[in-house]
């Protein structure tokens, strides 16, 4: 940005945007934008509360007016914002649709009729949750499912196939899903979906999950046994009352446990089965005719990220929004010993959840960034925050994983066995990323320094797992514009020279994404198919890929064409628009869109980490990407 009016531009940016940012902030200190997963939560909860007897006429209207606006060009629906149709979502929205009224042969429900059949049919539903459901609502047999035997829960938590060797966001699924394999449970409605069975549909039939393990799973459909069975139901029972947070919620978001509550006998009046729908009912978003519920709440995650950007963009530990923003970062901290403490037994607590009350799955990427964001609205004489980094600090280090690299919940969560189990129901164990390596990276080397044991087997690791053109996937943002600008920041900052082969490589691939309007841009579908991973530009990839590498050139041509960007695209509110969704879920499953984080804290935090490089503004330093 070489001309004379680029810097007070860059000023003005960042002004107003720190301005929208500060005034977004809630009484209590946090931040907490939307959260948006596509069709699949609501459809779900809508689900959850037919069988239970508690749907509202005017959610379900909503609901379904939310699901049928989404409905695709060619008449199905996919899991993320950009992908092609699907068959469970596309048959679980049709599900819906008719639950709310729509008939089969309404031109929209004919077209999605005919999608589902051309992939393949109702029967070739890969989907578990999917199954259940078709199964609740009497549209398919409980014997036309392989089940979840409940037995499953009497292994001890840290054998093999235990629930501590499952990724924590899938534990209450297989905990629920026992018990409904168990009691079969059924509210049927007053139609039937024939019309989406194909003409191949005995073939079809009985294809699902668990094919590699199908003689052990059909094991569940004998008689039941009068000691196994009560036993474990039993230990259903205790895991989920023990995991029930002071939010209501199971692993700090949306869950079936309703369901598996009532199965075990409790009334909905009772106060866990209560509170958690009282939970869910919160997590719900009424827009005008529309109605979707979020898969979590954003708080403690959208607060880390929106403090970090306001202390880049030069607020001081004094500045009334990141006092605010330091008493809740501190009263968030997870002080509870939650299910990591199987991976990791001597390890003390001292971390934090994406959300707040979340204190049974705290995560190593939000952990990273309380580490950060405490740094920066604490003063040097703050006692009790730097007691807590400290926590944060050796929590980190105790969690790193034998590999060298972090995972999101877990520590050496590798085991082949769960994924052997549900060998196409996604991601079902939580080994390290790059992604979240990086960050812990990021956040490790001021506190302890670039030569630590630590920092110097995550570099390794990094190294060792960067793709053959430069790059680094991303399990949880999307996608590898995101992995590689914060693997090459954390590279950096722990010391590697930016002439190393690895980051030079990296730098390449990163500036050859660049779009010709200065931005870049990644799509979803790039984590099943890198061919069709090119996209239009959003803010949000922009800022990372500013972020990647302001700290190595900020002068470069490609950071100063990022930036015009960002700028040219702010509104004159201080925010930025983004409709893609480019954060991910279950990576290659769901795409997620942070409302906050792309309209507002992203950007912002690229555009004050570059002004810091600039000559005559000496403020922070770049902040992490």
């Amino acid at each position: 940005m070489a001309d004379d009016g680029a810097i007070p531009r860059l000023d003005r940016g960042i002004d107003q945007a720190t301005t929208a940012l500060c005034a977004a902030q809630r009484t209590d200190g946090s931040w907490r934008g939307h959260t948006e997963m596509g069709v699949t939560t609501t459809i779900q909860d809508i689900f959850q509360r037919h069988y239970l007897g508690v749907l509202d006429a005017d959610d379900l209207g909503r609901s379904a007016n939310y699901v049928r606006n989404r409905q695709r060009s060619d008449g199905g629906w996919a899991k993320s914002w950009d992908g092609d149709a699907e068959l469970s979502p596309s048959i679980e929205s049709y599900m819906l649709m008719r639950l709310a009224g729509d008939q089969p042969d309404d031109a929209h429900m004919l077209q999605a009729a005919a999608v589902i059949r051309d992939l393949g049919g109702r029967g070739r539903a890969q989907s578990f949750p999917t199954k259940l459901w078709l199964a609740v609502l009497g549209q398919i047999s409980w014997n036309d499912l392989h089940p979840i035997p409940i037995e499953i829960l009497l292994f001890p938590e840290r054998s093999m196939l235990g629930l501590n060797a499952f990724a924590a966001w899938i534990r209450q699924l297989i905990v629920v899903g026992s018990l409904m394999s168990r009691h079969r449970p059924v509210a049927p409605v007053d139609f039937r979906t024939t019309e989406l069975v194909a003409e191949d549909a005995a073939r079809a039939q009985g294809l699902d999950a668990f094919d590699a393990l199908d003689p052990l799973l059909h094991l569940a459909r004998l008689r039941p046994s009068p000691f196994l069975k009560p036993r474990a139901e039993a230990r259903a029972e205790r895991w989920l009352l023990r995991h029930q947070d002071d939010a209501g919620y199971w692993c700090g978001g949306f869950s079936f446990a309703p369901i598996g509550l009532r199965l075990l006998g409790y009334p909905l009046e009772h106060p866990v089965v209560r509170v958690a729908l009282e939970a869910i009912d919160a997590l719900a978003v009424r827009s005008g005719d529309e109605r979707f519920v979020q898969p979590l709440l954003s708080d403690v995650g959208d607060t880390l990220l929106a403090t970090r950007a306001l202390g880049c963009a030069g607020l001081g530990p004094d500045e009334p929004p990141m006092h605010a923003a330091r008493r809740f970062l501190l009263a968030a901290e997870c002080r509870h010993a939650g299910d990591w403490k199987n991976d990791r037994p001597t390890l003390e607590a001292g971390a934090w959840a994406f959300e707040v009350g979340n204190y049974w799955f705290p995560d190593c990427d939000d952990t990273a960034w309380a580490v950060e964001s405490l740094t920066l609205a604490s003063g040097p004489d703050d006692g009790a925050a730097a007691a807590a980094i400290a926590r944060g600090v050796a929590w980190l280090v105790g969690m790193q994983c034998r590999s060298g690299g972090w995972g999101a919940f877990s520590a050496d969560n590798t085991s082949t066995l769960p994924a052997a189990l549900f060998n196409r129901s996604g991601p079902v164990t939580d080994p390290p990323t790059p992604d979240v390596t990086a960050h812990v990276v990021e956040a490790l080397v001021p506190q302890l320094g670039p030569e630590a044991a630590s920092i110097r087997r995550a570099r390794d690791w990094l190294l060792g797992c960067q793709e053959p053109e430069g790059s680094w996937p991303s399990g949880w943002y999307v996608n590898h514009v995101h992995g590689t600008s914060s693997v090459i920041a954390a590279l950096v900052r722990a010391g590697m020279s930016p002439s190393h082969a690895s980051i030079e490589r990296a730098l390449q691939w990163l500036r050859a994404g660049q779009n010709r309007d200065g931005g870049w841009g990644e799509s979803f579908r790039s984590y099943t198919d890198r061919t069709l991973g090119a996209a239009d530009s959003t803010p949000t990839q922009t800022a990372w890929a500013v972020l990647g590498q302001v700290v190595v050139d900020p002068a470069h041509d490609s950071v100063r064409r990022g930036v015009e960007y960002l700028l040219r695209t702010q509104r004159p509110d201080g925010r930025w628009r983004e409709d893609r969704f480019t954060a991910a879920a279950l990576a290659p499953l769901y795409d997620i869109r942070y409302t906050l984080q792309s309209e507002l804290i992203y950007p912002l935090h690229a555009l004050a980490a570059y002004r810091s490089t600039q000559q005559g503004h000496g403020g922070p330093r770049p902040g992490p990407s």
